[in-house]
């Protein structure tokens, strides 16, 4: 019998072009792959109960080719591709002729996409998962919310994306704006302050804080870009943290024997103390050393956390409204 399967796997090489063979993804990619898949499927639902899709369109880079798996629509240019036994599914490939390094998720040809680069040597695999469940995450807001939850990209920034908004993010005024809301933020999800003061206090200082705000960002287009990133990239970091703190003492349950025996190293549990375990730190640092775009996922994840500690079961309401009206309409 052995000798009759050596004839068939022999056979079925011969059969498959060697080129083919040779651009196919590694088997320790294909394990990175599928256990990612299922660690968001088996665990975001317990921070997200409609959160249950096992797979999405995925474009995955490496040094030599593009991957491209569970898409629709697929780009002329991936011309190449072979079926995939571990993963079931046709794997379409091409030369990679940019950079390596993505972690991103946007449409391609009209379908939202994961799209991530394999783990640089040395990267920790088990970061690199939960970095990926963060875009899996927005895969989900885009399924549940097509139109987005405010619209800044209209009239004079109709042509501009998240990336390319002329945000003032070097505005000294603005980010003292920012820095007092996300004070405000802080004092009220560190350790058990809404337990020390009545909730109506931090509500009505977060309250005078979007005056300011509004007062200081006099373009509404503007106000609604800070709206959509906390609403988007915020609370995918919030997913990401969360999602971080319910695996981390889970290591012999929450992955499994053939990503434990390829990635030996991988430990959940310093994960959490080496990325997440301060992951409230940043908070107090918006609009002084964390600028930029960052400012966004930080007050975002705080405004999620926040809306957790007021127990207002606000994830029944998040794709029907932005974070700053459900903590003022709690």
């Amino acid at each position: 019998m052995k000798i009759l399967a050596n004839i068939i796997v022999i056979t079925i090489c011969l059969l498959i072009p060697g080129s083919v063979l040779s651009q196919s993804l590694s088997e320790q990619n294909v394990i990175l792959i599928k256990e990612a898949f299922d660690l968001q499927f088996r665990y975001g639902r317990e921070i997200w109960p409609r959160w249950k899709k096992e797979k999405y369109p995925l474009l995955f880079k490496t040094t030599g080719y593009d991957y491209l798996m569970d898409h629709p629509i697929t780009p002329p240019d991936f011309h190449k591709k072979y079926y995939d036994n571990n993963l079931q599914d046709t794997v379409r490939f091409r030369e990679n002729k940019d950079t390596r390094e993505y972690c991103a998720a946007y449409p391609i040809n009209g379908i939202w996409t994961i799209v991530v680069s394999e783990p640089e040597n040395g990267y920790n695999a088990g970061l690199w998962m939960l970095k990926f469940a963060h875009e899996c995450f927005h895969l989900f807001q885009a399924e549940m919310r097509k139109d987005g939850i405010v619209n800044p990209f209209t009239d004079n920034y109709a042509g501009f994306n998240e990336l390319s908004f002329p945000f003032d993010y070097d505005n000294e005024v603005i980010r003292s704006a920012m820095r007092l809301e996300a004070e405000t933020i802080f004092n009220s999800i560190e350790t058990d302050s809404l337990c020390a003061v009545p909730l109506s206090i931090p509500v009505r200082l977060f309250r005078h804080s979007q005056i300011v705000l509004q007062s200081v960002l006099s373009d509404s287009n503007k106000y609604k870009f800070k709206q959509w990133m906390e609403w988007s990239e915020g609370v995918a970091k919030y997913t990401e943290g969360k999602l971080a703190l319910l695996i981390k003492d889970s290591a012999d349950s929450a992955l499994s024997d053939s990503f434990k025996r390829t990635f030996p190293d991988v430990d959940l549990s310093e994960v959490w103390e080496h990325n997440y375990k301060k992951w409230l730190n940043p908070i107090r640092f918006i609009g002084e050393g964390v600028r930029g775009r960052m400012m966004f996922y930080y007050s975002g994840m705080g405004k999620a956390i926040f809306l957790d500690q007021m127990g207002t079961g606000w994830k029944d309401g998040y794709f029907k409204y932005n974070l700053d009206y459900m903590i003022l309409n709690r």
